[in-house]
């Protein structure tokens, strides 16, 4: 890969380190002919040249030889112990969550590592996990990760294509690591027109001791349909992380989303992995990466929601809020169909129980029987599609948006069903006495 598209990306090359530390070539190793002042040295040296905060690099410096005098890494120390230690202490002197040592003392590790790293992405679809159309035509991807534009433009696009003819869209990151910001930036631009400058974030980031400044901006060409005006909702969780935050943050900014979920993680800074000597690896943040609109990042803060719900409740949430979005923006549409699939609030138990005791019975050329606690719609003798009741003697039906049943009840008892269409026709079965 090149070093530019390197330096566009945000990575999180934790899963690298843990890779390096399973490698057989990788295997613990005393201390003995490792001596822990010269590698606070190569730390002091990646400081001064590519952290953030180069400045502070003699203060975090002097700290770490404190705890060596103190003893800290003295005794029988594992080589990884010793860069567990220096992690640790990192993290506790910086409060930046990104520091890690590892310990990779063969150049060929880290080559048999990052093909590793493909080859895990490439079983796991790229980390592609759902992409499909909810009922209400609405559009939903689950991305965990961003892996390099280089790997994945042709799946990315792809995917966009599918969603291309969505009503509203979801956007599910809560469960999103980070990655390559490049990545983040080709799915953004489907977000937005193409015929006008948008730039999505600013950044800047050290290098061998020199600070490059540059920012990232919506593509103007791509391939399928772009989505500039229909309502996107972005879902996180405590787990969204790095790269999947600057989405959510950057869209939000922008005003081009709606997010749904809980606080994020609250890592902004891009890292970048760096040799400290022949035998450690240091993640180290290199950059800041700055909104678009207000110029600041969520360095150890996350990112808000606009609607806070429990992390496993964001999607049906989102979904919900997507549908009566489309509602408001055109009431003689479709989504007002769907929402009874999500608005079950105040629907009981008991409720459920009894609509499904009820629709048991013989109806005018159909029947309605109960299989292991699952009411099944027949007609015709032979044709048999379960129903899924969504309270308020309503019924969905197995694999099809285009009806639903609801019961006819007179003086407490059911006396028919009702089959209602999304073109707003009816029918009525009359139901017969056994």
């Amino acid at each position: 890969m090149e070093v530019e598209m390197m330096r566009c990306a945000i990575i999180l090359v934790l899963n690298y380190l843990v890779l390096i530390a399973s490698h057989p070539l990788a295997a613990q190793q005393p201390v003995d002919s490792i001596e822990p002042r010269a590698v606070i040295a190569g730390v002091k040296q990646v400081l001064q040249q590519d952290y953030v905060y180069p400045d502070k690099a003699e203060t975090v410096v002097q700290a770490l030889e404190n705890k060596r005098q103190a003893g800290r890494y003295s005794g029988s120390l594992s080589a990884e112990e010793l860069a567990d230690l220096l992690s640790q202490d990192l993290v506790e002197i910086t409060g930046d969550f990104h520091f890690h040592l590892g310990y990779a003392p063969d150049a060929e590790v880290e080559r048999d590592t990052a093909q590793i790293d493909v080859q895990t992405l490439q079983k796991n679809n790229f980390e592609f996990q759902r992409v499909e159309i909810l009922p209400g035509n609405v559009g939903y991807l689950r991305l965990d990760y961003f892996a390099a534009t280089d790997d994945v433009f042709e799946l990315a696009t792809s995917a966009m294509e599918f969603l291309g003819n969505s009503d509203a869209l979801i956007l599910d990151l809560r469960y999103n690591r980070g990655g390559h910001l490049e990545t983040a930036k080709l799915i953004m631009s489907y977000l937005f027109p193409g015929d006008r400058d948008q730039e999505l974030f600013d950044y800047f980031y050290n290098e061998d001791g020199k600070t490059i400044r540059r920012g990232q901006w919506v593509l103007a060409g791509l391939p399928g349909k772009r989505m500039p005006d229909i309502p996107i909702f972005v879902l996180t969780s405590t787990t969204t992380f790095s790269a999947g935050e600057w989405m959510a943050f950057s869209l939000s900014e922008l005003e081009r989303a709606t997010v749904v979920g809980q606080r994020t993680a609250g890592a902004a800074h891009p890292v970048d992995l760096k040799r400290i000597d022949d035998n450690f690896v240091m993640q180290v943040p290199i950059g800041i990466v700055s909104g678009p609109v207000s110029g600041t990042d969520f360095e150890g803060l996350g990112v808000a929601p606009d609607h806070e719900v429990p992390s496993h409740r964001a999607l049906e949430m989102a979904h919900k809020l997507a549908l009566e979005k489309l509602v408001e923006t055109n009431p003689a549409g479709d989504a007002r169909w769907y929402l009874p699939l999500l608005d079950k609030a105040g629907v009981t138990q008991s409720e459920i129980e009894r609509d499904i005791r009820d629709v048991q019975g013989v109806y005018e050329g159909r029947k309605v029987t109960i299989e292991s606690g699952v009411p099944v719609y027949t007609w015709g003798d032979r044709f048999a599609l379960a129903l899924e009741p969504l309270g308020d003697s309503l019924f969905g039906v197995e694999g099809t948006d285009d009806y639903r049943f609801r019961l006819v009840r007179k003086n407490g008892k059911v006396t028919a069903m009702e089959r209602l269409f999304k073109n707003g026709r009816s029918r009525v079965y009359r139901r017969i006495e056994e």
